[in-house]
């Protein structure tokens, strides 16, 4: 037999197809629970040079934080637009995540505050 009937194969064999498996993901993994404190502490708050987006560097200190969830805070609903971690738009207790928020200005926010999210 030589390399390349080794490499390529002969083409005598027939070749059966499984059925493909469900990926999971370590994000599919983590779920919100009804009841469940997600509390984040702000460790640095910044806008961006030409930008008007506030971004947020903070620490998830209970539950989970992921995209699309929001808070009260200063009688003001304020909502997560964008958010980096490890696991792509989901990060959970005792990570460090960086995220956009919409409806508040970065003076309203300073480093110890806690944010106390929801799902809509």
């Amino acid at each position: 037999m030589g390399l390349i009937s080794l490499t390529f194969g002969t083409g005598k064999q027939n070749l059966s197809v499984q059925a493909m498996r469900d990926i999971l993901y370590p994000k599919d993994a983590i779920q919100c629970q009804p009841g469940q404190e997600n509390r984040l502490e702000i460790i640095k708050v910044c806008t961006f040079y030409n930008s008007p987006d506030v971004y947020v560097v903070g620490k998830v200190m209970s539950g989970l934080v992921k995209e699309d969830m929001h808070c009260h805070f200063n009688g003001r609903k304020v909502f997560i637009s964008d958010l980096d971690s490890k696991l792509k738009g989901i990060a959970k207790q005792g990570m460090t995540v960086g995220f956009n928020v919409e409806g508040i200005s970065p003076k309203e926010l300073s480093k110890g505050d806690v944010l106390e999210f929801k799902l809509d």
